[in-house]
């Protein structure tokens, strides 16, 4: 399969290769991960590959064993149809570990001995409504996985063989950009960011019963202050929540208690509040910002999760300036990011920014994706339309005040949007 070849055998591969028996355009990459070479064969941007592997043990030099030779590797086929992605996790001999999205658009985790290519094993399950976007092998028979749950990233510590869950790592409402970490460590950093957070590396040390998530590096912005602004996510019908980054369990916890024995002095009744009550409190004396949480329907019906970064002491009377943001395309899913030019625009002039997760995207799977593709691309833009009106309507902004924003893919998106409208 390849005639032309540079292969350093390091960490590091560079390759040069003249594939014969591969229709082009394809993209072609490789993976060194212990005695084997894997070779990953892609075809435009849906999320599909071939997979191929090499066993190294077969040659006693390994690739360095073709260098001088004008013969082909003997790259042996594991998949080879363009049905599914597939990406090695790990592998103990012959025994390998994959992420894909075979059968399950949310992904899942396999498992498949190369001795026996016909017998797939499922280690996690698809997610009913969780996206499993990544997942690494960490302190030996660990895995840390990573979900995307309504948006949100939530962090895991499951068992590599069994793929039970043994712990739930904590972290803030936001994204996690990378998780960093071999097979033998047993510590991993995690690279987190959020629409208040510039950047975090969190330090995990899994070899505590608990692991133990502590910071080890932290991009702290001069004369930015989280707490004047909060963030508002809109999700789902009927429960409305408004959240920053300091929220913990220990915090709910200390309120609950004063909320109870504020409602017992007070009162002189040996009655506990009702969650009302408790609700009333909350935001009479710690003025904490609460969640917000509702869906905005699209045209056909379908909920569409949106995210709104504002002032803390905003008043929802329609006079705001605000900016839509918008891509709905190629499975790229819009998570919390920071941004400082739009955090300058809340704080300075009282814009309200907005990012819509409309179909198009990867935030709820493949399926998610594929109804905003193709014949289903109106969909987008009905998304986003519909998102513009909710924020109209639930007085955030007003038709004039309105601005719509998209690039590539999101300036296809913005300029239907205009010519609908």
């Amino acid at each position: 399969m390849l005639n032309s070849y540079d292969f350093p055998l390091s960490r590091s591969i560079t390759v040069t290769m003249h594939a014969y028996d591969i229709k082009f355009p394809k993209k072609l990459a490789l993976l060194l991960i212990v005695q084997y070479v894997l070779l990953y064969i892609e075809e435009g941007c849906d999320p599909v590959n071939k997979l191929y592997y090499y066993d190294l043990s077969q040659h006693p030099n390994g690739l360095e064993s073709f260098r001088n030779e004008n013969s082909l590797v003997p790259f042996v086929k594991l998949v080879d149809k363009f049905d599914g992605q597939y990406h090695a996790i790990a592998n103990d001999d012959t025994l390998f570990t994959f992420l894909t999205n075979k059968d399950a658009p949310k992904y899942k985790l396999v498992r498949v001995d190369l001795k026996e290519p016909n017998a797939w094993t499922d280690i996690i399950p698809e997610s009913e409504k969780d996206v499993l976007e990544s997942a690494r092998a960490v302190n030996g028979n660990k895995l840390i996985v990573s979900y995307l749950s309504d948006v949100k990233y939530v962090l895991q510590v499951r068992d590599l063989e069994t793929g039970s869950l043994q712990h739930q790592l904590p972290i803030d409402i936001g994204t996690v950009s990378e998780i960093s970490g071999r097979r033998e460590d047993s510590e991993v950093f995690i690279g987190f960011t959020s629409f208040l957070t510039p950047g975090i590396i969190y330090q995990c040390d899994l070899r505590t019963q608990v692991p133990e998530m502590k910071i080890f590096r932290e991009i702290v912005v001069p004369g930015f202050d989280r707490s004047e602004f909060h963030v508002n996510q809109v999700r789902e019908t009927g429960k409305r929540e408004r959240f920053t980054d300091a929220q913990t369990s220990s915090s709910i916890l200390k309120f609950t208690l004063f909320a109870c024995l504020f409602h017992v002095i007070t009162l002189r009744v040996w009655v506990l509040p009702s969650l009302r009550t408790c609700v009333v409190y909350y935001v009479l004396f710690f003025n904490i910002p609460y969640k917000f949480q509702v869906f905005a329907p699209s045209k056909d019906g379908a909920k569409i999760p949106m995210f709104i970064v504002a002032r803390k002491d905003i008043v929802l009377d329609g006079s705001h300036p605000c900016l839509l943001y918008g891509y709905g395309g190629f499975n790229v899913s819009l998570t919390p990011y920071f941004n400082i030019s739009r955090t300058v625009l809340a704080r300075h002039l009282g814009v309200v920014f907005c990012i819509a997760n409309i179909r198009g995207g990867g935030e709820y799977g493949e399926d998610w994706h594929k109804a905003g593709s193709l014949a289903n691309k109106q969909n987008c833009f009905d998304d986003f339309i519909s998102a513009a009106e909710y924020l109209v309507s639930a007085g955030y902004t007003q038709p004039k005040k309105l601005c719509i924003e998209g690039g590539s893919n999101g300036g296809l998106l913005v300029g239907a949007c205009i010519n609908q409208v």
